[in-house]
């Protein structure tokens, strides 16, 4: 099984839109960037 499937098989429905969504560098930089830390 490759990396994408079992990756595939541990993520929700919307946690995969998100992971799909994030297509460029710039986006993942965004959404990294936008992550808040306690």
């Amino acid at each position: 099984m490759q990396y994408a499937d079992r990756l595939r098989a541990i993520l929700t429905p919307p946690e995969r839109r998100v992971f799909e969504s994030l297509n460029t560098p710039q986006k993942i930089q965004d959404y990294l960037g936008n992550i808040h830390v306690a």
